[in-house]
């Protein structure tokens, strides 16, 4: 008698539990990204290793294209893959830039990269630059007063970063517009 009101009570709706969604998979941010998922047609990538940061910062640009040689559709950019300094398993984080926001990027990383003390009447700054697929320029001052630098790729929930000098963000800003240059002979 017991076991038959438990079994009734249970399954009562008022203790059923709601309905899950199956989960979605994000939305992707970039052509190149919303591109690349594509299924059920021919697709073909092209890239170059356009280079990498000197010294202990493991940030890597890649010059890339996409096509659909059925549907005469073309997406291009660049993949910035970041690796945290002390990763020896070599587990990067990619974001992508799509050919359109190369102007914008490069613009953004030469301003942050001006900045210094009296940027702001605090005593301390933070400047950055994102793209719409996560790839973060930080310039930040110390307590010390020295000037750092931050490039970091990934998604919001699964990122690197790399710490670099001023000198090496300069060097990452030539590679994307070798990058750019390399992308506007491929169009």
């Amino acid at each position: 008698m017991l076991a038959t009101l438990i079994v009734s009570a249970a399954a009562h709706p008022a203790f059923a539990q709601p309905a899950q969604q199956p989960a979605q998979p994000p939305v992707p941010k970039t052509k190149i990204e919303a591109f690349t998922g594509t299924t059920g047609t021919v697709m073909i990538k092209g890239y170059t290793n356009v280079g990498s940061l000197s010294g202990s910062a493991g940030v890597e640009v890649q010059a890339m294209t996409f096509r659909n040689p059925n549907g005469n559709e073309t997406h291009t950019g660049l993949a910035i893959n970041v690796k945290e300094a002390g990763n020896s398993y070599g587990d990067s984080k990619r974001s992508f830039v799509d050919y359109d926001e190369i102007a914008g990027l490069l613009d953004g990383i030469k301003y942050v990269a001006k900045s210094q003390k009296g940027v702001t009447p605090l005593d301390f700054f933070e400047s950055s630059y994102s793209t719409k697929d996560n790839l973060q320029v930080v310039v930040w001052n110390s307590r010390a007063g020295d000037v750092s630098a931050n490039i970091s790729a990934g998604s919001t929930y699964s990122r690197a970063s790399a710490f670099v000098s001023l000198a090496q963000l300069e060097e990452f800003a030539r590679l994307v517009e070798a990058g750019k240059k390399l992308l506007d002979g491929a169009r």
